[in-house]
């Protein structure tokens, strides 16, 4: 008896270092596990809350030379399978009344194979002493004793009052929850999101079954969805079409209105983050041309109308913006994704497009204005 409770003791004054490196050292050394996570989220300005489910089931397949894993993943709106066969990779997206189904080569969402992609990399920060890493008390969780170490991360330029908690099981030492909270600030007027996750199952002979055995469930009203692809966007040399919207903060405006002028159309909308994290450099670009360009932000997507004003302003964009229906990218320039900028010159004539977000986008962009613009 004496034994046991000087063993007892001992385990309990683990160091948090010593229980996290136990915890890794289970966790890579599992050969399937089955989760499931709750996901909310919600900009402050917006009393609405989304909520999100997910469950991963995956069993480790030495002949899968590529992956290593079968994987079963069900969410809110999809079912997805990966499983080393022939046909392996399928990909069921839900609908009310349409549900579709297509074969896929693509499958980056298995990397997040326990919904711990990000959590679990605080086995990573252990030696890093920028992160306040303490143990709190010790809580059960499923009836089964639980170390519950918290990981503090110093604030960020995007994220601020980051943290995460496992809940470390005594015995087998593998985390069997985790709990995450970020205030997400880059995206708008800040974004909160909550994650929790519980691990059902390492049941390697349970979860191999699901998986193998997994057919389309009876209710798919179901068809293959065949592949899409991308239309080509309307020709460079082509006419910039017309159309017309709403000028924040001022009157109904014609893109007509901007002939004699070298455009710079900015398609956006503010749940794209690269969209938003492009503005600043957009800024300089404004800064640096001064009346040479014209910069107009097109905005298809953010119907209130007060919300958008109050964004712009909040991220300080100086540079005009117009909101426009919705299908003007889609129908008129075969725009499908964000941000895409558009450059027409003088004579009203698209001269050339720059898709997507990369970091010091003004330096990146100017060359290619400079030669529109026949600047040395």
């Amino acid at each position: 008896m004496l034994f046991c409770l000087i063993f007892s003791s001992c385990k309990s004054e683990l160091k948090i270092s010593e229980i996290l490196k136990k915890s890794e050292l289970a966790y890579s050394s599992l050969e399937s596990l089955s989760v499931e996570s709750q996901l909310d989220f919600k900009w402050l300005s917006n009393t609405d809350t989304s909520h999100y489910y997910k469950s991963i089931s995956w069993v480790r397949n030495p002949k899968d030379t590529l992956h290593g894993l079968d994987i079963l993943s069900k969410d809110s709106f999809s079912i997805q399978l990966y499983r080393y066969t022939p046909d392996s990779i399928y990909s069921f997206n839900l609908r009310d009344k349409d549900s579709t189904y297509n074969e896929d080569v693509y499958i980056g969402w298995q990397e997040e194979r326990m919904s711990l992609s990000q959590e679990i990399s605080a086995y990573k920060s252990i030696d890093n002493d920028t992160i306040i890493k303490t143990r709190l008390e010790d809580e059960k969780v499923n009836n089964k004793s639980c170390y519950v170490v918290q990981f503090v991360y110093p604030d960020e330029e995007n994220e601020k009052d980051h943290w995460v908690r496992l809940y470390i099981d005594k015995n087998s030492f593998l985390p069997i929850r985790v709990e995450r909270s970020i205030f997400l600030v880059d995206l708008n007027d800040f974004q909160y999101t909550n994650l929790e996750v519980d691990v059902l199952s390492s049941d390697k002979s349970n979860i191999a079954d699901d998986i193998e055995g997994f057919e389309i469930p009876s209710y798919f009203n179901y068809k293959k969805k065949e592949p899409w692809v991308r239309p080509e966007l309307l020709e460079i040399g082509s006419e910039l079409p017309e159309f017309s919207g709403l000028l924040i903060g001022e009157d109904s405006v014609s893109i007509t209105d901007y002939k004699g002028q070298f455009l710079i159309l900015d398609f956006w909308y503010i749940g794209c983050y690269y969209c938003v994290k492009a503005m600043p450099f957009m800024e300089k670009l404004k800064e640096h041309y001064g009346d040479k360009i014209t910069i107009l932000g097109i905005n298809n997507n953010d119907k209130n109308i007060e919300k958008l004003k109050e964004f712009i302003e909040f991220k300080e964009v100086t540079y005009s913006t117009i909101t426009v229906d919705q299908s003007i990218p889609r129908d008129l320039f075969n725009i499908y994704g964000f941000p895409t900028m558009c450059f027409v010159n003088k004579e009203g004539v698209i001269v050339d497009y720059k898709f997507g977000y990369r970091d010091s986008l003004d330096y990146y962009l100017k060359p290619k204005i400079d030669s529109l613009l026949n600047l040395k």
